[in-house]
């Protein structure tokens, strides 16, 4: 009986261990696809550090899905709306300049290029990728990361300028002289106006999971 394996299996190189291994005849790709639909071209041609891996966060497929929304995936914007943002190559290519190195940026910078842009990136901390970083940390979420790695590949092969460590300021937005300009500096916390939120037993999630703080044993969680 011919025998299938599926869920989670979002790296080639694990479905044809599969394979080889003879647990499964058959490997079965969904959420893969949507994160990806060019994963198989894209391994065939030994195109790895292309890939657009799936992250497992359920939230645009499995998510929507059950509750009869249409389908969206956190990693790929045009996933169910291929129709609506398909994009094609610019008439006029423009500089562009993008201020923010998490995957907002990353993502606005990588489209760009892709257009025929010339696009050129700020980052104010030493590495690209943003709150993903964050997002990467609790047990289970280092999947996270693949995404970051994904859009930091596609800026190198597209020639993007990244400038890591530069916070961007009027005299650089003037010596670049963009045709454009793309706000991307992300979310702050959002603090709710309570009485006693400014004590010292007070922290941000964010110093929690950066080790930035101890929280003891006993703890409240908003």
């Amino acid at each position: 009986i011919p025998v299938m394996a599926c869920n989670r299996i979002n790296e080639p190189v694990l479905a044809d261990r599969i394979l080889r291994d003879g647990l499964a005849d058959l490997i079965g790709f969904a959420r893969g696809l949507i994160a990806d639909p060019e994963l198989p071209n894209k391994a065939m041609a030994g195109r790895f550090d292309e890939i657009n891996r799936c992250i497992g966060c359920n939230q645009g497929c499995f998510d929507t899905i059950f509750t009869g929304q249409p389908q969206t995936c956190l990693v790929n914007a045009r996933a169910g709306a291929e129709a609506k943002r398909s994009f094609s190559p610019a008439s006029r290519p423009k500089k562009v300049m993008v201020i923010g190195g998490g995957p907002a940026g990353m993502e606005a910078a990588r489209v760009g290029a892709l257009r025929g842009h010339k696009v050129v990136l700020y980052e104010k901390g030493k590495k690209l990728g943003g709150q993903l970083h964050l997002a990467a940390i609790p047990p289970g979420r280092g999947e996270f990361l693949t995404f970051g790695n994904y859009l930091e590949t596609q800026l190198k092969k597209l020639n993007v300028a990244v400038h890591l460590g530069v916070e961007a300021s009027l005299l650089q937005v003037a010596a670049e002289k963009p045709d454009v300009l793309v706000l991307a500096t992300g979310a702050g916390a959002l603090i709710p106006p309570l009485k006693g939120i400014e004590g010292p037993n007070v922290c941000l999630a964010w110093d929690v999971l950066t080790g930035k703080v101890d929280t003891g044993k006993e703890v409240i969680i908003i």
